[in-house]
């Protein structure tokens, strides 16, 4: 492709935690942008709110549905993630669908047994196919697959604006002033108060409260520059500003793959099954090699 997308990817989470990583890995896969509830940041805004704000600057849409409808908003009386797909639909985001293929294959948790909500979860699969693209699967790997064909037919058919690749000198600095803007956002730095932080914090200086987007990813670029664990991020970060809070620490890696400076893979470790790989996009090589010395 010649151009990177944005791309929500929207699901019930519980029963679809395993699928909704394999989707993220099929999109990054593709060369585009996955943005979906594991990225979002803590804030004051209302979660669906904030996630309104995400689906308003996506190019695409992709909801993957099995066997749950999902926690009900009480004022609406449907579920999050029908107001999502309305919420898409109503501002015209181009929608790929891909069902489970046949729920009654289900069982335990990842089947609806409320009557109510297994009703509504019916009639909301149908309203899915209705007029637009829509896909089945029956296991993880059919997923991914279908995922890239979903995504490969939303580009043919509806083509969007998305983020053109800096291959010339007047893209690269139109790119550069949109990454200027976000190697300059600044995370704000929370520390864990616990014994063992104190007792191997052995520096005199005080921590910084903010530190730049740009600081992190010189800090992170020596352990991403080839497929690293996401524990060896953490050791990064932590060696750096001496124990963060887990949030802040999940914040800092939001951002950098929503800013798309970093992709997650799933790969195959020697020794330990089926894991996360974290390593630079392309774009994030690009960045960071334009970074200032210190």
């Amino acid at each position: 492709m010649d151009k990177i997308y944005q791309i929500f990817i929207s699901s019930t989470y519980e029963d679809l935690i395993m699928e909704r990583q394999e989707v993220m890995a099929a999109v990054v896969s593709t060369g585009n942008v996955p943005v979906g509830m594991e990225y979002f940041p803590a804030g004051d805004a209302s979660p669906f709110d904030y996630i309104k704000q995400q689906i308003d600057q996506v190019d695409y849409y992709i909801l993957v549905l099995a066997g749950k409808y999902g926690t009900v908003n009480e004022a609406e009386g449907i579920s999050y993630t029908e107001m999502e797909f309305n919420y898409a639909r109503e501002k015209k985001i181009p929608i790929a669908v891909l069902l489970y293929k046949d729920i009654d294959n289900l069982t335990g948790k990842q089947l609806e047994k409320d009557p109510v909500k297994r009703e509504k979860l019916e009639t909301f699969r149908k309203a899915c196919k209705n007029g637009r693209m829509a896909d089945f699967w029956e296991n993880r790997d059919q997923l991914k697959m279908k995922v890239k064909d979903a995504i490969r037919n939303l580009v043919n058919n509806s083509p969007r604006s998305g983020w053109i690749r800096a291959t010339s000198d007047t893209l690269a600095y139109n790119a550069n002033k949109v990454n200027k803007k976000m190697l300059d956002e600044e995370v704000e730095l929370h520390y864990e108060s616990s014994l063992r932080s104190f007792g191997l914090d052995l520096s005199l200086e005080p921590k910084p409260k903010k530190v730049s987007m740009a600081n992190i990813l010189g800090v992170l670029s020596s352990v991403l520059r080839v497929p690293s664990s996401e524990m060896a991020i953490d050791e990064a970060l932590n060696a750096r500003y001496s124990y963060l809070e887990k949030s802040t620490i999940d914040d800092i890696k939001r951002r950098l793959i929503r800013a798309g400076w970093v992709k997650v893979e799933l790969v195959n470790i020697d020794g330990q099954g089926i894991g996360n790989a974290w390593t630079l996009t392309p774009l994030g090589f690009q960045i960071w090699a334009n970074l200032p010395q210190n």
